[in-house]
């Protein structure tokens, strides 16, 4: 079985970054997709899909130091489903990427500034693999 999913895209949303109690850091954000296309009369077609993303332990130490609203990244990881109960009682779900590997590809960063190259080996570490079932987001 494999459950893998890689992603190009912009951040939607400062990441919003908690420790839990055991002292894993958790960042979540959401990054927009856009696809382009022409229909059949050649008029330009585009659809944004957009993907909540959570990321755990030393990877979102990076995503909190150089990561924010219009930042353009790649993100590997696993898609994971929560089932969640909403305010009126309905059972909802929500689908998540797990990334535990992020490329900064450039622009927007919060640091842009600073020197590409170390951005880049910081952003290439892999996370650690972290996952509660009762993400408290």
């Amino acid at each position: 079985m494999l459950n893998q999913v890689q992603i190009i895209g912009r951040v939607g949303n400062d990441p919003d970054i908690k420790e839990l109690d055991n002292g894993i850091t958790i960042a979540k954000f959401s990054v927009a997709t856009t696809e382009k296309w022409k229909d059949k009369s050649g008029e330009t077609k585009e659809h944004t899909e957009w993907h909540k993303v959570v990321i755990f332990g030393r990877l979102s130490d990076v995503v909190k130091n150089y990561v924010s609203k219009g930042s353009l990244l790649y993100l590997s990881g696993k898609l994971k489903t929560n089932k969640y109960t909403d305010e009126n009682g309905a059972e909802k779900y929500s689908i998540n990427v797990v990334a535990d590997t992020m490329k900064l590809l450039g622009g927007n960063s919060k640091d842009s500034n600073s020197n590409k190259s170390k951005q880049q080996k910081s952003a290439n570490q892999q996370s650690d693999d972290y996952f509660d079932d009762d993400i408290p987001f």
